[in-house]
């Protein structure tokens, strides 16, 4: 018989959602934005199974009070049908300073090469970065912000996205997928925000080199250096779908998490 412990330790792991916090370092010329505290979101994937879970990690947003928030990508899953529905839920959002996205490869799954994600963005209060940044003023600083489109399915251009940045200007950099974060790095960001992997979604540390050869990428989770930079990889909020044809219908099947549980990472800036 199945310990108790184990039984509610594997529960544990489907639906809760952490709040992770880190900190981000800012160089000598942007200490006056020490304590500014960004949310970080990613994979929220909605269907009709995680719409519960996606209304509670956006109250858990809201405790944490973040001046700005960021979404990395894949709000959608299979298509855009319950767009409508997760932007009600973006409008509770509480953010002083923005809510600021970049497209994912299954915000590309809408039929229309993401351009129905793109235009309820553009509806909606939240900016969506594809290929290009903004400055956002805080009191008497700033920072920029950039979001690029997908590695894969979109059309991925740092250049463009940040030719008005001036060179010595810090600047956040919202990019989905992280596999190419040491070709990102040599842009010099100050942090990449980036999901994709959801952590591997279904997680064991003593095989974690598994997951580097199938998802062939080394950066699957949690906080990484490379040339001045920092990358943090989100577990996300959703989880994949699977979908098939049986006696001539089309179904899905909303894939579990273990050892990954959905993430809220909120940074502060010191």
């Amino acid at each position: 018989m199945m310990p108790v412990n184990i039984i509610n330790n594997i529960f544990d792991f489907f639906d809760s959602i952490e709040i992770t916090n880190q900190t981000i370092q800012l160089p000598d010329s942007k200490k006056s934005l020490k304590g500014i505290k960004i949310a970080h979101i990613s994979d929220l994937h909605i269907n009709k199974w995680n719409m519960p879970l996606l209304e509670a990690s956006i109250e858990k947003i809201n405790t944490t009070k973040p001046d700005i928030v960021v979404i990395s990508g894949d709000i959608i899953c299979n298509g855009k049908k319950f767009l409508p529905e997760l932007f009600s839920f973006f409008k509770k959002i509480k953010s002083k300073y923005g809510i600021y996205a970049c497209l994912g490869n299954h915000d590309h799954s809408d039929g229309n090469d993401g351009k129905d994600v793109l235009n309820a963005y553009n509806n909606s209060d939240i900016r969506v970065l594809n290929n290009e940044s903004e400055k956002i003023i805080i009191e008497d600083s700033s920072i920029y912000i950039t979001g690029i489109d997908d590695y894969k399915l979109g059309q991925q251009d740092l250049k463009k996205a940040t030719k008005h940045i001036p060179e010595e200007e810090n600047f956040l950099l919202l990019a989905h997928n992280p596999i190419n974060f040491e070709e990102l790095a040599m842009k010099n960001p100050l942090a990449v925000f980036a999901g994709h992997t959801h952590g591997g979604q279904l997680y064991l540390d003593c095989i974690k080199q598994i997951y580097k050869k199938l998802l062939k990428h080394k950066y699957i989770r949690g906080k990484y250096e490379y040339n001045n930079s920092m990358l943090y990889v989100n577990r996300g909020i959703g989880t994949s779908m699977f979908s098939d044809v049986a006696f001539d219908k089309k179904f899905y099947l909303n894939t579990p998490r273990f050892n990954s549980k959905p993430e809220i990472a909120v940074f502060e800036f010191v």
